[in-house]
């Protein structure tokens, strides 16, 4: 005997029932894909805040440096007017 369907309605009926099956397939790979946007876009975030932190790092020796700079300054110039206070005074 043939396999093929001697109505055309179980034919039409195959087809759509395949037609269903192919529907909710890619309605299960639409909301796969959904899912997959929404981690990338959280991971896109994530990289941009590891960004933003390793650039304050980067920054953060060259502002403690200046601090210590700073601070040297001070010192060096305390001692120079101590000094130079010192010294008008003894004349």
């Amino acid at each position: 005997m043939n396999d093929e369907k001697c109505c055309p309605c179980e034919a039409v009926k195959d087809l759509q029932a395949k037609y269903e099956i192919v529907q909710e397939k890619l309605s299960q790979g639409s909301t796969h894909f959904e899912r997959l946007d929404l981690q990338f876009e959280h991971i896109e975030k994530g990289i941009a805040s590891i960004q933003e932190d390793l650039k304050e790092l980067k920054e953060k020796p060259i502002k403690r440096y200046d601090a210590i700079l700073s601070q040297v300054i001070n010192v060096v110039l305390a001692i120079l007017l101590t000094y130079l206070a010192t010294m008008a005074g003894l004349q």
